[in-house]
């Protein structure tokens, strides 16, 4: 198909979206809504970036997760972003517990950091966390 047609950003804060939608003005197609519940239809592509530290317990979390998961359209891609630290670590990795423990493997599969359906190998041994640098450009109203 080709592109994004259609973009819909979630961002319960007022002054967050006013900022997301001058950010966003040169994409055609940018809808922003302040709750997930307001958008009740599928999406190819959900990212959802440095949220899971702002939801507080562990089963509100992964309630989110599902809820994310089953607003992806058949092929759908859901991307979770967290700060590469120990608490952010903690959160990616018991999302991919989640995703292994209740989804059948040939439903989906991680890309990174680590490209397999197993475990975390880090996580097993209790002693270190898994995190990598990533340099990104600044658009110029930073």
């Amino acid at each position: 198909r080709g592109g994004f047609h259609d973009m819909l950003a979630i961002e319960p804060s007022r002054h967050m979206r006013e900022l997301g939608h001058y950010l966003t003005a040169d994409f055609p197609n940018v809808r922003w809504q302040p709750s997930l519940f307001d958008a009740p239809s599928e999406h190819d592509l959900i990212v959802m970036s440095h949220c899971q530290l702002e939801v507080r317990k562990q089963e509100n979390r992964d309630l989110l997760m599902k809820k994310l998961w089953n607003r992806l359209e058949p092929g759908g891609i859901l991307v979770l972003i967290e700060a590469g630290t120990p608490a952010g670590f903690r959160m990616m990795h018991h999302a991919r517990e989640l995703f292994i423990s209740k989804l059948p493997l040939d439903k989906f599969h991680f890309v990174a950091p680590c490209p397999h359906e197993g475990m975390c190998p880090i996580a097993l041994t209790g002693r270190d966390w898994c995190h990598f640098g990533q340099r990104v450009m600044r658009v110029p109203h930073y």
